[in-house]
């Protein structure tokens, strides 16, 4: 179950989305234009750098452009920013964890877990006077 409070979204939501959208952009080392390119590509449809560029406008006549949350994982993969998806989760009282220390913790406690097991048939064994 999600940490849900009943409260809408706060009012600076929409903010937070264009300041890591903007980030990433900048962090990305790549043009808007490419970006848009790489977007337009991985999703299959027209994305233009001005739809970019309204997405991540502070002016208050591009307030009604809003960026599509199912496009969120192909922006972090143009960008090579997780930034936005960070701050979504985050949002929900969740944090992004890479898949990569997931495998390495689930390795780590099966190995403790089996050494734990070994411990316990050690213990039992002495216990029994199997083990001298």
């Amino acid at each position: 179950m999600l940490p849900f409070d009943g409260q809408p979204p706060s009012e600076s939501l929409r903010e937070q989305v264009r300041v890591a959208m903007r980030r990433a952009l900048q962090r990305s080392g790549r043009s808007v234009e490419q970006i848009a390119d790489g977007l337009a590509r991985r999703l299959g449809i027209h994305v233009t750098h001005h739809m970019l560029y309204a997405w991540t406008a502070s002016s208050e006549s591009h307030l009604s452009h809003r960026f599509p949350l199912e496009w969120t994982a192909a922006f972090c993969r143009e960008t090579n920013d997780t930034g936005l998806a960070e701050m979504l989760a985050g949002e929900l009282g969740l944090r992004l964890v890479d898949a990569d220390l997931v495998t390495f913790a689930e390795h780590t406690i099966r190995a403790e877990v089996h050494q734990a097991e070994a411990d316990v048939a050690r213990v039992r064994a002495l216990r029994k006077g199997l083990i001298p």
